[in-house]
Formats: C-alpha cells, sequence, structure tokens
C-alpha cells in the first residue's frame, strides 16, 4: 500500500503501532487471537475525501478488510481501487465484498469470539 500511495501521489498513513498500544492500554489484547503487536491499521489519504484503510482487528490473524472511500472524485477513487487490488492480489487472495454487506471472516475460518468479562 505505501508503494501505491507513493505512485499515486497520495499519502501513507501506519496507525498499526499506536493500535497496538491502546488495545494494550484498554486490556482488550487479552481477548485476541494473535499479539497485538500484529495489529494492522494503515490508510491511504487522498484529496477531497478519497482513501482507502486496511486492518485486521476483529478478523483471523491471516486476512486484513480494505475499505475505500471516494470522495468527491469517483474516478480517480476507482482507479486507485482498481491498482490497489490488482497490486494485492499478485501476493494474496483477494475476495470482494459485495457493496451494502461490510466485511466479515471468509467461511473456511473460525471467526473471533470475544467474551466480555464479569
Amino acid at each position: 500500500m505505501r508503494q501505491i500511495a507513493q505512485s499515486e501521489n497520495l499519502r501513507f498513513i501506519d496507525g498499526s503501532a499506536k493500535t497496538a498500544d491502546a488495545l494494550k492500554v484498554m486490556g482488550a489484547d487479552k481477548y485476541l487471537k494473535s499479539d497485538p503487536a500484529r495489529s494492522i491499521n494503515v490508510g491511504i489519504v487522498g484529496d477531497r475525501g478519497m482513501g482507502v484503510t486496511a486492518g485486521n482487528l476483529g478478523l483471523p490473524p491471516y486476512q486484513v478488510a480494505l475499505g475505500f472511500t471516494e470522495g468527491s472524485d469517483a474516478a480517480k477513487a476507482h482507479r486507485l481501487s482498481s491498482h490497489l487490488v490488482a497490486a494485492l492480489s499478485q501476493y494474496w487472495n483477494v475476495e470482494i465484498v459485495p457493496k451494502g454487506r461490510g466485511a466479515s471472516p471468509m467461511k473456511a475460518c473460525d471467526g473471533i469470539r470475544l467474551k466480555q468479562d464479569p
């Protein structure tokens, strides 16, 4: 994602370390299947509301969900999403979630179930 952001002259943001620290402070790290240090919270920020975020919180350790926002330039946003999906597809299995459905764990994996403290 960092390389795509650079090639598109957009800003890449990595909030992964801060997210891991926040999970530890809140005590949420004890409910996660993986080490909070492996938290992914990154994004690409463009002009006028366009961008993409990627994160793995609440997903199995080997999954990451991406969310795209069009902003005011839908054509540019769709080019970015196509470019990013094509690049990621070279290395990983990318599944498109139908519009309006939201991200959820893949069918072949167990979802993370959090237990609340009494």
